[in-house]
């Protein structure tokens, strides 16, 4: 029986394979020095090129429309709210009746200021009465001196010839001469007390009608107060703030209501105390009312700091848009300073005015390398590049920190 014997193996086929798993492995080595050691994906990151041109740094704020007008209205009695017609947000008429009050004590008030005049009154009419009898018996006496004046002076000349002609002694003309001139002098003291108990019924009469002058001022005044119980608006406009409820008692001087006139309206925005250095009246301010922009002017910077910002009051024109009223919600953009020629980008993640920052910058090749770019200022989403990069470069805006501390060479997925 004849054996087969097997072919030898070539040793041809064995170099092959070691030479290729040999280049396979200069290959891997060579793309493990060269090609990037990390990646991102594309999907993850946020891109945004560096342009260059005119930029006005501005800072962004939220506020509201406010009444440049505003009428506080205030309780004038003690009383308790027994309707509210209009609550805070609606626009309401001059005139119009907001909310009643009730204050039973002052009702009690305008009873007892009442009797009080009538009693003032009637004082008055019981003086008047007495004046007149006092005047009547003044009268009287006077006119009884005159007529026994008359008699008398009559008997003077008739015995002022008879005692010529010795027909009457001299002691009895001299008796009549002497009543005479007592009677003429009883006569001046009684018209000189006419005349003052005259000007004595006056003072009285003054001080009389004084005393109703003074009960019906404080009866008007009751009245006026209790007309005031209806809370009417004083000027036409919304109403800003109501802090009533029913049954509430509110005391003199409390508030009832906050109108705003709408023929008049500013911005107060709300600038964090961070910007607010940069704010200063005159500035130019673009408001954003819903859909309509309106062009303002800053006219007030205030000087607290409540809440870790710092209000600041802009002038509008007198045209607005519809939409337009008091407590209306806004945004708007105060213009601090314009460049004519600046490159900037939309702020990277934790990017900071003056500030040296490491970003990743696009290449062609589906790659991203680190580079170091030197920051400006700020203002919104924008800020300045002073240097590090050129215009029509695009940058990763994401936070890459961690990928930016290794200093190398990324690949985009």
């Amino acid at each position: 029986m004849d054996l087969v014997k097997p072919a030898k193996p070539k040793k041809t086929t064995h170099y092959i394979v070691v030479a290729c798993l040999m280049a396979a492995i200069v290959v891997y080595l060579l793309w493990q020095q060269w090609a990037p050691h990390s990646s991102v994906m594309r999907a993850e990151i946020l891109v945004a090129e560096v342009k260059q041109g005119p930029f006005t740094l501005s800072v962004d704020s939220f506020g509201e429309l406010r009444s440049a007008e505003q009428f506080l209205l205030n309780a004038q009695s003690a009383a308790i709210v027994k309707t509210i017609h209009h609550k805070a947000g609606a626009i309401v008429h001059k005139g119009e009746v907001i909310a009643e009050l009730v204050s039973p004590d002052l009702v009690l008030q305008v009873q007892q200021a009442t009797q009080a005049l009538r009693q003032s009154w009637t004082i008055k009419e019981q003086l008047l009465l007495t004046q007149q009898r006092e005047l009547l018996n003044e009268q009287t006496q006077l006119m009884q001196k005159q007529g026994a004046l008359k008699t008398l002076v009559l008997r003077h000349r008739a015995e002022q010839g008879l005692a010529q002609q010795g027909i009457i002694s001299a002691l009895n003309f001299a008796q009549t001469e002497t009543s005479l001139s007592t009677l003429q002098h009883e006569i001046t003291m009684l018209e000189q007390q006419a005349k003052q108990l005259q000007a004595l019924h006056g003072s009285a009469l003054t001080l009389a009608n004084e005393e109703i002058n003074i009960r019906e001022q404080e009866l008007n005044n009751l009245l006026e107060k209790q007309q005031q119980l209806e809370i009417k608006a004083s000027t036409s406009g919304i109403i800003e703030r109501m802090p009533l409820a029913l049954g509430q008692r509110v005391n003199v001087g409390d508030e009832l209501a906050l109108i705003g006139s709408n023929q008049s309206l500013v911005a107060v925005l709300s600038v964090p105390q961070s910007q607010v250095r940069w704010v200063e009246t005159g500035q130019d301010v673009m408001v954003n009312m819903q859909a309509n922009k309106v062009k303002g002017e800053v006219i007030r910077v205030d000087p607290v700091v409540t809440n870790n910002s710092v209000e600041v009051e802009v002038s509008l024109p007198n045209t607005l848009p519809k939409q337009a009223r008091s407590q209306l919600s806004i945004s708007a953009s105060i213009a601090i300073k314009h460049l004519a020629n600046a490159t900037y980008v939309q702020r990277p993640a934790n990017a900071k005015d003056n500030q040296t920052k490491t970003l990743f910058a696009l290449n062609n090749d589906d790659t991203a390398k680190p580079i170091e770019i030197t920051f400006g200022a700020s203002t919104g989403k924008y800020i300045v590049i002073d240097s590090g990069v050129e215009a029509g470069r695009r940058l990763i805006i994401s936070d890459l920190a961690y990928l930016a501390s290794l200093d190398e060479t990324i690949l985009l997925k």
